[in-house]
């Protein structure tokens, strides 16, 4: 084989390997949707909002939001946090007492002015229809 046949061989698996470098170490991954909560269709709920990466934290923003269809199978968990809103004063929700409660999606569609927190098992970063693992939205009642 001669030196010229060599080198482009060379040159080849080089580039090669650089393209496939890149595209694994800027490829995003996200498990995770956040959105406002539209419509149920079907066996699927409609939202806006976007996607979640801890490693890409430039696609958590507005201008990257998104409409999705997220499907609803037998093994999706759709739950309810119910938060326990004080009579006065400031609080954060993340320190309010809770109680989570699993609902159904007929249950769900009754809801208004909510925020779903979605996870799902596969990568589902810029798709526009998924498969929901979880469903997560809060509701806050007054303890009186």
């Amino acid at each position: 084989m001669s030196r010229r046949k060599v080198f482009i061989g060379v040159g080849i698996l080089i580039i090669v390997a650089s393209t496939l470098v890149g595209y694994f170490r800027f490829r995003v991954v996200s498990h995770q949707f956040v959105g406002a909560f539209e419509r149920v269709e079907g066996d699927a709920v409609i939202t806006t909002g976007r996607f979640i990466s801890e490693e890409h934290p430039e696609i958590n923003t507005p201008d990257h939001n998104k409409t999705v269809k997220v499907l609803i199978t037998p093994e999706t968990q759709i739950v309810k946090i119910l938060l326990q809103l004080p009579q006065s004063g400031g609080f954060y929700a993340d320190d309010l007492p809770k109680e989570e409660k699993i609902v159904t999606l007929q249950e769900l569609s009754q809801e208004k002015f909510i925020d779903l927190n979605i996870t799902a098992a596969g990568n589902i970063y810029n798709k526009s229809e998924f498969k929901a693992q979880r469903i997560e939205y809060r509701v806050g009642i007054s303890s009186n």
